[in-house]
């Protein structure tokens, strides 16, 4: 079906974590859980343009009366992010986070593949909590960053 599907499947294998198969499509998903949540991770593949995406999912919707300050949030978040980014559907709620490879010029392999798959997760597992605030409103999008920067390490590029 895909020839760079087989690197992403022995990724998850090889951590032996459960993996689904699309039926049609080149992806694979698996549900994540931790302390601080539980969500999906899925990874689809694009043999053509030689693409790998990986992404972890909130399965709830950010309602529509909260999306404005999820936004903010996800900006400010953004902003210090490494690989990878925040994505609001402001039409229908979704949440994610995505990070991709561009294998054009190299093979991909699981060496390759599961760095991106753990970039998806750690960044959907660091930032939860203070999603979950804002979607709830008990935290607004500055108070719950500023919690959040306060718990991970920050690079101060002033010098």
């Amino acid at each position: 079906m895909s020839a760079l599907l087989d690197p992403v499947l022995e990724s998850f294998q090889q951590k032996g974590w459960p993996v689904r198969q699309h039926t049609s499509l080149p992806v694979l998903c698996m549900e994540y859980e931790t302390d601080n949540g539980i969500w999906d991770c899925y990874v689809q593949v694009d043999d053509r343009l030689k693409q790998v995406v990986g992404y972890s999912v909130l399965r709830d919707k950010v309602p529509e009366e909260r999306r404005k300050e999820v936004a903010e949030l996800l900006t400010r978040a953004n902003f210090g992010l490494v690989v990878g980014n925040f994505e609001l559907d402001f039409d229908d709620g979704d949440l994610r986070y995505k990070a991709g490879l561009d294998v054009s010029r190299a093979e991909l392999t699981s060496g390759l593949v599961d760095p991106l798959i753990m970039a998806v997760l750690d960044a959907m597992d660091d930032h939860v909590a203070a999603i979950r605030l804002v979607i709830e409103g008990r935290a607004t999008p500055q108070a719950a960053m500023q919690e959040l920067r306060g718990r991970l390490d920050s690079i101060d590029f002033r010098f």
